[in-house]
């Protein structure tokens, strides 16, 4: 059962926050005290079943789902990316957690995109030494320190042409906006802007990766399986954008996030808390 990047607190605090409440104030609408609020939102404390359903009912998230999550009832199934044979997972170290960034790449001509760096550029140099691809675009998600961290090294080395987000900005990037298509041999990568936990989030629709595959989406920080990024910008844009853009998408879309494991977009509307 694959770990979820957040746990049950997490995914109240994100909703707190979200709904611009204090620990007190939350308290005091399900008859908890602030410290009570505080042992839940840090997963110190896990309360009873009706207490979670009284604290999704105040923060928007669906009750049931909730619950599932906070007695462990819910991991999305695995998703094994070997199936496409052109797409990797690269995981590195940040803190005390890891992020993802990811390579997806033609299988002819062996023409590959990056999406963000991560923290660590061997694990991205043994990807292209071992598939013999050629990087001809790196895509950035967002700019959060944790997804850049050799940002500089990856175009010191590959010099490949960079996008970014205008509300972004990075040195030498082209800036696109929702619905540009990018090309890639043969793959077809489809903008969406999904700000919200950044101000200029992206998430990248990928097409033309073989016969009977779904598409993958690389969303960034903007969902996660069972829960979506903290709401550093907007809690109400991040949201919507991914209700209505990324849950829009086919049920069968590999969702790849920055944090925890690959999900499907089926998966997430039917047990994220924060869509129900």
């Amino acid at each position: 059962m694959a770990k979820l990047e957040d746990l049950f607190g997490d995914i109240v605090n994100k909703a707190r926050r979200g709904h611009k409440l204090t620990e007190a104030d939350l308290g005091q609408k399900i008859g908890l005290t602030e410290h009570q609020i505080k042992e839940i939102i840090t997963s110190t404390s896990k309360p009873d079943d009706a207490t979670l359903r009284k604290l999704a009912g105040v923060l928007g998230l669906g009750p049931d789902r909730l619950v599932a999550i906070a007695n462990d009832r819910y991991s999305p199934a695995t998703v094994d990316l070997a199936r496409w044979g052109c797409a990797v997972k690269i995981t590195s170290p940040f803190e005390d957690y890891f992020v993802h960034t990811y390579m997806i790449w033609d299988k002819k001509t062996k023409e590959a995109v990056l999406f963000d760096t991560g923290t660590q550029a061997e694990p991205i140099h043994d990807v292209i030494r071992k598939n013999g691809l050629t990087v001809k675009m790196l895509c950035l998600t967002h700019t959060h320190p944790d997804h850049i961290v050799v940002l500089d090294e990856i175009r010191k080395k590959y010099n490949p042409p960079m996008i970014a987000s205008k509300a972004e900005p990075v040195d030498g990037a082209k800036f696109v906006r929702e619905g540009d298509i990018l090309k890639c041999g043969g793959v077809t990568l489809k903008v969406l802007e999904t700000e919200g936990h950044s101000p200029g989030g992206f998430t990248f629709v990928a097409s033309g990766l073989g016969s009977g595959v779904p598409e993958l989406a690389v969303v960034g920080d903007a969902i996660f399986a069972g829960s979506m990024g903290g709401p550093m910008v907007s809690y109400e844009r991040l949201h919507a954008n991914v209700k209505t853009k990324i849950l829009k998408l086919a049920d069968s879309t590999v969702l790849m996030p920055g944090h925890g494991p690959l999900t499907t977009v089926g998966e997430e509307k039917r047990n994220n808390p924060f869509f129900p």
